[in-house]
């Protein structure tokens, strides 16, 4: 690694990688927390066998761990051969035998954790209660399926009113170059969606328009009567004191406090895992790969396999009636509000 770096001094010749902030710390920390651990940073790159990198990876307990390890050998390795500086790329045969053996243990272990639509609503109906500075964030995101930044950098310019739809075109983060800190902006600053496939329309159901709707209006009404409430437009999820909410820590405790409420273990899920329940429960409805992968925002189809089997119907024809929330509408729930 320290020989690419070298090279790449001389030669000034490698582009640089636009990717996310998260990915970037993901990426650093296999790196230091992982790569050097188990091999020696004094070794040169051309003495590096297979069996070396597989010792690392077999290092590794965490599933999430390995994709980003998969994605720093890889990309090390090759683009050290792309440059001469090895002469044989140990990393895929290493990655394949992992690969190999991960299948053989993903076999054995049981499926991620999803929430049942009851504990969801359940949720829901105990966040608007109990941590209301986050039931607008946590409503979007289990209704639509979109990720957390994304729901984060929603602005009211970006809700189509009219024909129900979320235009994703940014999420809130931090870049990889620090930009942000002088304002101190640093996580709450508008960037690029974490793929171009994440540019995309999003359906949402009538009673979450409402909610979005109810929103606006008190936003309105307290930038004009409170002045301890400052407004930062257009934002549609914001603090108590009309901040945009940042991705931080608070934000995960106010879940995990929720969960506690409602008898549910708050170390067996996180936040993602209602994007995950999000496309469980679609699939019981819904057979068109592609059409759940474009709701989402994957890049790839294998990613949308990730998260749930094969789908097939039309978005804007079926989407009210199969959405896992929207169900709630049936009946009369108390979830349900309407324009004032």
């Amino acid at each position: 690694l320290l020989s690419i770096l070298q090279h790449n001094k001389k030669t000034d010749c490698l582009s640089v990688k636009k990717i996310a902030y998260s990915t970037f710390v993901n990426y650093r920390n296999v790196i230091y927390n992982h790569l050097l651990k188990s091999i020696s940073p004094r070794i040169y790159i051309t003495n590096i066998e297979s069996s070396d990198l597989i010792k690392f990876m077999d290092s590794i307990a965490s599933n999430p761990l390995h994709c980003n390890a998969y994605a720093v050998i890889s990309s090390s390795f090759k683009t050290a051969k792309e440059f001469n500086i090895i002469a044989q790329n140990p990393a895929p045969y290493a990655v394949q035998t992992i690969r190999s053996k991960m299948r053989q243990k993903k076999r054995t272990e049981t499926k991620r954790k999803t929430f049942s639509l009851q504990q969801l609503q359940n949720i829901l109906l105990t966040c608007k209660k109990e941590e209301p500075n986050y039931y607008l964030l946590m409503l979007i995101c289990s209704t639509t399926g979109i990720r957390i930044s994304e729901a984060l950098g929603l602005q009211f310019e970006n809700v189509d009113f009219s024909n129900r739809q979320l235009h994703i075109i940014w999420q809130k983060g931090r870049t990889i170059y620090g930009d942000g800190w002088e304002s101190q902006m640093a996580t709450s600053q508008l960037i690029q969606t974490k793929t171009y496939s994440s540019v995309r329309n999003v359906e949402i159901p009538q009673f979450v328009l409402d909610e979005i709707i109810l929103a606006k209006n008190k936003y309105d009404y307290l930038n004009q009567n409170d002045v301890n409430f400052h407004y930062t437009p257009d934002f549609v999820v914001v603090n108590s004191n009309g901040r945009p909410l940042s991705r931080d820590s608070k934000i995960s405790h106010a879940f995990k406090h929720v969960l506690e409420l409602c008898d549910i273990n708050p170390d067996d899920y996180c936040w993602h895992d209602l994007r995950h329940t999000y496309a469980t429960l679609l699939k019981k409805n819904i057979n068109n790969l592609k059409v759940i992968s474009k709701l989402l925002g994957h890049s790839t189809l294998q990613m949308t396999k990730h998260y749930c089997a094969i789908f097939d119907a039309d978005i804007t024809k079926n989407y009210d009636k199969f959405s896992p929330l929207a169900q709630m509408k049936q009946g009369g729930e108390r979830i349900m509000l309407k324009k004032p």
